[in-house]
């Protein structure tokens, strides 16, 4: 899983609007007119393209940067139930020094 700055994760939202915005405006970018237009539109797509991108990019620090303690799964969300098997494994790998 690729981890990036929230400036970089910015960055990639506001291109992607750069790049879907209509041919007819060509002064302005289309990020900046969005947020300058309904900075809550900005903001709420904003969060929806952060967790359509989550399953293979995250924030380092944020929200999805997210590893488990107990049994290591870097993919899960902070809300997950371990699996128990997994938990036995980790605890034999951090003995191991193997994690």
């Amino acid at each position: 899983m690729e981890k990036i700055t929230e400036d970089e994760m910015i960055e990639a939202y506001e291109d992607m609007l750069n790049e879907t915005k209509d041919s007819w405006i060509q002064d302005y970018e289309g990020a900046y007119i969005l947020k300058e237009v309904d900075p809550t539109a900005y903001d709420v797509g904003y969060s929806d393209y952060e967790d359509s991108v989550s399953d293979t990019t995250v924030i380092e620090g944020g929200d999805y940067d997210y590893t488990c303690d107990e049994c290591g799964d870097d993919d899960a969300d902070k809300d997950h139930v371990c699996d128990p098997k997994e938990k036995l494994v980790h605890k034999v790998d951090k003995i191991r020094g193997e994690d």
